[in-house]
């Protein structure tokens, strides 16, 4: 009884905030087919079904489906904010069904819509009644770059990404002092180490110029309040991120439950390019006692 009156009353309140900064909600149906999802979810987390010859896919995100919607659509040019509510469906998780809150931002300039983006990410982890948060923000084109720097080969830089994301410092640092000169070495270290926003600010446009300007991220994090921070060892297990990334933590809990970011390619299955930024939280966390 109280989880479903806490789930309720948050999700008013989300929708709430939702009509207040001009998101409007989309339905996205439960089963579509799996090629919606190719770069949508880790194959290996689908859920398939086959029927009539055709292969079909139990919702593992909305925003794959969002996207789909969209480019198929009639929608051209004018900026899109969407929001939805419900539940995505994965296997080998710790919830084979999660109930999500988020939303998409579709066509609008890219430094504007990120910083739009991280600022309704901040208004949603506000709603929820965590007693604290932390919302961390990096970059998914830092580490194809640490990579070209490096001179490493794609098998290398998917260990490289695969010993980021289990925060395996220790074997990043010596695969960076053996391909390095020491300066470099220092630098990036400070880089992937450091959470002191302007330093890492600093460090990133001296070593990684290309970076520090695609991205926009010194203005996004001249907007950064003081729950936020920039953490450029942040990597992303989904492969279709190419910008901004961030995932939001709160105490006594061990995984994300909040993460999104830019994704600009992921329209192209389907002959468009749409710009978009989004983030998903995982409500799931109101049943486990970190109200």
């Amino acid at each position: 009884m109280r989880e479903a009156y806490l789930l309720r009353k948050v999700e008013n309140e989300l929708r709430a905030l939702n009509e207040l900064y001009g998101y409007k909600e989309m339905l996205v149906d439960y089963l579509s087919e799996v090629n919606a999802y190719v770069r949508g979810a880790n194959d290996v987390e689908i859920i398939k079904f086959l029927h009539d010859t055709q292969l079909y896919a139990l919702r593992p995100d909305f925003t794959a489906g969002i996207i789909k919607e969209v480019a198929l659509g009639d929608y051209y040019g004018q900026p899109l904010k969407l929001a939805y509510f419900g539940s995505v469906f994965r296997k080998n998780i710790s919830f084979n069904e999660i109930y999500q809150a988020g939303v998409e931002i579709l066509f609008a300039e890219k430094v504007l819509a990120d910083i739009e983006s991280l600022a309704h990410a901040d208004r949603f982890l506000r709603a929820l009644p965590v007693k604290k948060y932390i919302l961390c923000i990096g970059t998914a084109q830092l580490v194809p770059e640490l990579c070209q720097k490096l001179g490493l080969i794609e098998s290398q830089c998917c260990q490289l990404k695969k010993l980021l994301l289990d925060r395996n410092f220790v074997t990043v640092k010596e695969i960076l002092k053996s391909n390095l000169a020491p300066e470099d070495y220092q630098g990036i270290v400070r880089i992937l180490t450091l959470r002191d926003n302007q330093e890492v600010i600093y460090l990133l446009e001296k070593h990684f110029p290309r970076v520090y300007h695609a991205t926009g991220i010194a203005d996004i994090a001249q907007q950064l309040g003081n729950n936020c921070i920039l953490d450029l060892s942040l990597v992303k297990r989904l492969d279709y991120y190419t910008g901004i990334i961030y995932e939001a933590y709160v105490a006594d809990c061990p995984y994300a439950v909040l993460s999104g970011g830019r994704y600009d390619n992921l329209a192209e299955q389907y002959g468009r390019q749409i710009p978009a930024v989004g983030f998903a939280v995982n409500l799931n966390i109101l049943g486990t006692g970190n109200d």
